[in-house]
């Protein structure tokens, strides 16, 4: 094979050069154009001048592609939202469960557990079918997943990530990530049970007034009759009905995002979310309280099924009486 003419060699080396001498000097340039050990706040001037700038509502530039959200460039609303998202949602949350927990410290100290007297021959009344327990069950445990791993995402870079390091809280928050994604699913499984198990007894009625005057004699330690569900338990049923499935719709929106909404949209249904859970979150810190060391013999009927006959009588006389005469065979 011979050897290329000279002249179409030197013509291959003179480009070179010229591509070599004007690629360099650009990229020489471009370092030293990139300022150094960047500190991570808006005290950089171009992001301080981005801050303090007004902006239309977006900036866009041109693309070529069908996903037309990757021309925007700039999208001011979002310094809001990232605002809230580091800061207020961060305050909001820690003051919330705090002072729930706070407040439920302070109830026990003054009003103390509400107790009853055991029945004297051990007697037994099915308050739960296993479909009913099932229900609460997998709602609860899948409520409590989706706390802890959404809490995460709000906290744990504060709280957290010092306390692990960076590279065991980045590997936690993915897997609490993908635990948060998924269990959405077994919780909305167990609302619509426990929703559809218990809507008949929820229903608002007269005798709810005199429980919600008395507090359920939680203060004053009166007898209040009441149903099978008394007032308080009544505005549970309520509260996870509609923030439950407040939640279950805008944890759709953010599981699919961009299928319904745009980039602010998808922002507003975040802060949304976020604001319904921490809700939800101090309400069932109060539901699990009294279940389990407020009242006294109530977390039976969510493991076996069963309460005391007494323990009926004091805090569910009307229902209690009724399932006496009417259903015999479900007192043992």
């Amino acid at each position: 094979m011979s050897n290329p003419p000279v002249k179409q060699r030197s013509f291959k080396a003179l480009l070179a050069f010229l591509l070599f001498c004007l690629v360099f000097p650009s990229a020489v340039g471009v370092a030293q154009t990139i300022p150094q050990n960047l500190p991570n706040t808006p005290a950089h001037v171009l992001e301080q001048k981005l801050d303090t700038t007004v902006l239309p509502p977006t900036t866009r530039g041109f693309v070529h592609i069908p996903d037309q959200k990757a021309a925007v460039l700039v999208q001011p609303p979002g310094k809001i939202f990232r605002f809230f998202h580091k800061y207020i949602q961060f305050w909001v949350d820690i003051l919330a469960i705090l002072g729930t927990l706070i407040a439920i410290a302070g109830l026990y100290w003054l009003a103390g557990p509400m107790d009853y007297t055991p029945d004297a021959r051990n007697r037994r009344l099915l308050r739960f079918k296993f479909i009913e327990r099932l229900g609460h069950w997998i709602t609860a445990i899948s409520f409590v997943l989706l706390a802890v791993t959404g809490l995460n995402m709000v906290l744990g870079r504060w709280l957290l990530m010092p306390l692990m390091g960076d590279n065991s809280f980045s590997a936690f928050s993915a897997w609490g990530k993908t635990i948060h994604n998924f269990v959405g699913f077994p919780f909305i499984l167990g609302l619509a049970i426990i929703l559809i198990a218990f809507f008949r007894y929820n229903i608002p009625r007269k005798i709810d007034l005199q429980w919600m005057k008395q507090m359920g004699g939680m203060f004053n330690k009166k007898h209040v009759p009441a149903d099978k569900f008394n007032a308080g338990q009544k505005m549970i049923y309520w509260i996870a009905a509609f923030f439950g499935s407040a939640l279950v719709l805008s944890g759709l929106c953010l599981l699919i995002p961009f299928a319904l909404f745009g980039i602010l949209g998808m922002q507003i249904t975040l802060v949304f979310h976020s604001c319904v859970a921490i809700f939800m979150i101090v309400v069932i810190l109060g539901h699990a309280y009294l279940g389990v060391w407020g009242v006294k013999g109530s977390f039976p009927a969510m493991t076996n099924g069963t309460v005391d006959l007494n323990w009926a009588l004091t805090h569910h006389e009307i229902w209690a009486k009724k399932e006496e005469s009417a259903h015999p065979q479900n007192l043992s």
